[in-house]
């Protein structure tokens, strides 16, 4: 199963961050809004405070700096206590959050990040079974989110494209009879890299636009192709594996995958 999240902010310009080559996955974040316990060992605070002059605070590039200041404390989860939004007086999101060790920080994890490292497993579904499938013959159903944002783009500044590839836990869902079934597994992850073609595939289409402050307008009608594109991939997947009965056909889909991410390597490195 697939959806996508579309969102494409304009954030004003003003001090620079350096890109973080953070492991999205190794710092689970726990929303303010989450009411969740934390067991765990409180090491510290972080906080995401704009200078004279910001750009590039967008909220998943403040939580990524949040992130690599968690790690170098010994943490491996954050908890949001504020948040202010972008406004009259900052374009920034400005964030704070306490910093925790614990024990088992995938029990707190609510979306993954694609990457080549974190391959999904049983335990990272975690939503409950849907009425409208509670007793049809599907085992499990994933949950992937694909969509983008940009930075604010003027004369003298060009476009900078934050691409989302994401596997949220609590949407997706696997019934008992498939748990510690590696082959279903299997077929689930395919889906999640079938996903993270598709953000390769829209983050060089959007590279190779060069879009500016003039034409800006014309990534959102980028991503609606690739979107259609990526949805009708998804079903043709699951039609011609028949949601992996067909084995002989699962095998093709698993060599063709890694071949079509092998082939867009070069755009792996996205701005999350």
């Amino acid at each position: 199963m697939k959806i996508f999240l579309i969102s494409l902010f304009f954030l004003l310009s003003c001090f620079q961050i350096k890109a973080q080559q953070t492991d999205y996955n190794k710092v689970i974040v726990v929303d303010i809004d989450d009411s969740t316990t934390i067991n765990g060992t409180l090491l510290g605070k972080v906080q995401f405070k704009e200078k004279i002059i910001t750009v590039n605070c967008s909220y998943d590039e403040v939580l990524n700096v949040l992130k690599k200041e968690a790690l170098a404390k010994g943490g491996n989860l954050i908890h949001i206590t504020e948040h202010k939004y972008p406004d009259v007086w900052s374009t920034c999101h400005r964030v704070k959050a306490d910093v925790y060790n614990v024990t088992d920080p995938l029990a707190y994890q609510k979306e993954i990040y694609w990457s080549i490292d974190k391959k999904l497993d049983w335990k990272d579904f975690k939503g409950t079974v849907s009425d409208a499938f509670v007793h049809s013959d599907y085992g499990a159903m994933s949950y992937c989110m694909l969509g983008f944002n940009t930075n604010r783009v003027t004369i003298y500044k060009k476009a900078k494209f934050f691409i989302t590839s994401k596997f949220s836990c609590y949407d997706s869902w696997a019934k008992e009879v498939v748990i510690n079934d590696n082959y279903a597994l299997k077929h689930e992850q395919i889906h999640f890299d079938i996903c993270e073609i598709y953000a390769r595939t829209l983050y060089k289409v959007l590279t190779d636009a060069k879009l500016t402050a003039f034409n800006l307008q014309d990534a959102q009608p980028i991503f609606n192709t690739i979107y259609k594109e990526y949805r009708a991939r998804e079903e043709q997947y699951d039609v011609e594996t028949k949601h992996s009965l067909n084995k002989e056909e699962q095998q093709r889909w698993n060599l063709l995958v890694a071949q079509e991410l092998d082939s867009l390597s070069a755009y792996s490195n996205y701005p999350r």
